[in-house]
């Protein structure tokens, strides 16, 4: 109160004196009350009696379970800590209660989290005081982030309403997934001048990966067919495909496709298909020559006791020399030269000119 005592005189009696009353901020979450008795003395006035008046405080403190931060990370395999302590005085003592509640959004308990320990004893000296709860996450076999729910409850005087507090507990998998690498059979036509082989991983990895790559042959020939290539791939972390490029060497042979292969060895931080140290695909150059004769023009005139010419060559460089025999039918006037002609590897695209001749004959028709 801001007054002790308050006076009154045959001048003043019937004028009301004012006393404030004052509530100090406290620690607790409690409403408390104080009576305020008056005595009276002096003159005619002694030993009657005056009402008291009953003050109660309006607290505005709410009792409440602090938890610096909400949420926790802790490596599987490890343990990691945070801090609980109450929000208010307490007038006896408040038991925190620490219990897993859930797991990714599950109503069920991690068998792989721990918490230690699960309750926690405050008092009105010790309310303010962080205290400790450790979390020990164990190992498990799959590669997965997972999460636990821990819900904190109160029981003691003014606690026993307070809502539970949630912290979520984020484990970290610290087991490194099986990353698989291949490559997929290519295919490619003589002219493309090149064959793409995609090296690829069936997930990004968080170490760098590194494979051997080579070809060999099989029908095709390197050299002939297609240029060799050998080296080494790295994937930087992150990193899921790469590509080879195999020069593809041209040839005038009608043949059948030819293939080579593509090997993957000596892989480092994945593996295989199927779990395997090696891979190995067959790859296909199709052909794009064909096989015939070219001749050019396939209709002639030849005027009488004259000649004309046509040529032939061809479509595709023939494996090993050919011979075309020409024959001449019908008009016994008309004669060819030469008879014959040869083709080899090296000049099969070369014109060969036929010459065509017509002799003078009496009659006045045209002749085939």
């Amino acid at each position: 109160v801001d007054k002790t005592s308050l006076t009154f005189t045959p001048q003043n009696w019937v004028t009301e004196q004012t006393v404030r009353v004052f509530a100090a901020e406290d620690d607790d979450a409690i409403d408390g009350a104080a009576t305020i008795e008056h005595a009276v003395g002096g003159g005619d006035y002694a030993g009657v009696t005056v009402s008291s008046v009953t003050a109660t405080e309006a607290d505005n403190d709410e009792a409440g379970i602090s938890l610096p931060a909400t949420t926790l990370t802790v490596t599987e395999g490890s343990s990691a800590t945070y801090e609980v302590a109450l929000a208010t005085r307490p007038s006896e003592t408040v038991t925190v209660n620490v219990k897993k509640v859930g797991v990714n959004g599950k109503n069920s308990q991690d068998p792989n989290v721990s918490i230690s320990p699960s309750s926690l004893t405050f008092t009105s000296d010790n309310w303010s005081t962080l205290q400790e709860v450790t979390v020990t996450a164990d190992h498990d076999d799959d590669t997965d982030d997972e999460r636990a729910m821990l819900s904190h409850s109160a029981s003691g005087r003014g606690y026993d309403e307070v809502q539970n507090v949630d912290m979520t507990v984020t484990v970290a998998d610290d087991d490194t997934a099986t990353v698989t690498i291949s490559v997929l059979p290519g295919s490619a036509m003589e002219e493309d001048d090149h064959m793409s082989l995609t090296v690829t991983l069936d997930q990004a990895h968080t170490l760098p990966v590194r494979v051997s790559y080579a070809t060999s042959d099989d029908m095709a020939v390197a050299g002939q067919d297609y240029e060799t290539v050998g080296g080494t791939l790295t994937f930087a972390p992150g990193e899921t495909s790469q590509m080879v490029q195999v020069p593809i060497l041209k040839d005038d042979f009608d043949e059948e496709d030819e293939t080579f292969t593509f090997m993957l060895s000596d892989v480092v931080n994945a593996v295989c298909p199927a779990g395997g140290s090696t891979m190995t695909v067959v790859n296909t150059i199709m052909d794009d020559d064909e096989r015939g004769v070219t001749v050019t023009p396939t209709e002639l005139t030849v005027q009488e006791g004259g000649s004309a010419m046509y040529e032939i060559s061809l479509m595709s460089a023939p494996m090993e020399p050919i011979t075309i025999d020409l024959v001449v039918t019908g008009d016994p006037d008309v004669t060819i030269a030469p008879m014959s002609l040869a083709f080899t590897s090296d000049n099969w695209d070369v014109k060969q000119e036929i010459t065509v001749s017509a002799a003078e004959d009496p009659d006045r028709e045209d002749d085939t």
